[in-house]
């Protein structure tokens, strides 16, 4: 069982060991380590923001709220990964990483993905052109099965999906974040409270992301 004592799960920004072990970043949040198995995503206390020449810092949780109504970015997440989750198959499962639960603070843990030699996955910016055949044709399972049920999955890209090797010659993609799910996600997109317009969401995300995996990346420019 993942306890308070074990993680220390009210670490933020302003530790040390924090700031040297980062995983990964983003907009909003960190992502730190906290055991070989476990990372934390914690939300960045503020974000840099530009006005014509000028730069200056914004409260994360007051930004978001502002722009999105969401006052906490990680139990929104938790709750679209928790949907998700019930909506697929098993079969796809394994191309989704876990999310193991939210801290009394707010931070959310994941558990850390890992090549079949204990190293950690990278995302696929990592390998623009990677023509792995054995990701291609799990991204495609994945897709098929959104395209099927019309799933609201919308983090599909090249920053979001991690290229775990499970061998020396097959690597698999493990979507990672979980932010966009639902109409919600894009209001001013009223096609996407329809099945159709979800549909044609998937195929844009997933055609882009494919190309990217093909080396054809002067789409992301």
């Amino acid at each position: 069982m993942i306890t308070s004592e074990t993680l220390n799960p009210a670490m933020n920004v302003s530790d040390n060991s924090i700031l040297e072990n980062i995983l990964g970043e983003g907009k909003y949040r960190l992502v730190v380590p906290i055991t070989d198995e476990v990372c934390m995503k914690i939300i960045k206390p503020k974000r840099a923001k530009r006005l014509g020449p000028f730069s200056f810092q914004v409260s994360t949780p007051l930004y978001l709220f502002m722009t999105s109504g969401v006052r906490n970015i990680n139990k929104q997440e938790f709750k679209n990964y928790s949907r998700l989750i019930n909506s697929i198959s098993e079969d796809i499962k394994g191309s989704f990483g876990e999310l193991l639960g939210l801290t009394e603070e707010g931070n959310l843990l994941a558990k850390i993905i890992r090549d079949y030699d204990g190293r950690i996955s990278r995302p696929l910016t990592n390998y623009p052109g990677l023509r792995n055949p054995f990701f291609q044709h799990q991204l495609e399972n994945v897709e098929r099965e959104f395209n099927q049920k019309a799933i609201p999955y919308f983090n599909t890209t090249q920053y979001n999906v991690l290229v775990q090797w499970i061998s020396e010659s097959e690597a698999k993609p493990v979507f990672i974040d979980y932010k966009r799910f639902g109409y919600r996600s894009y209001s001013f997109q009223p096609a996407l409270l329809f099945a159709s317009g979800v549909r044609r969401k998937i195929n844009s995300e997933f055609e882009r992301i494919k190309q990217y995996h093909q080396g054809q990346d002067t789409i992301f420019n």
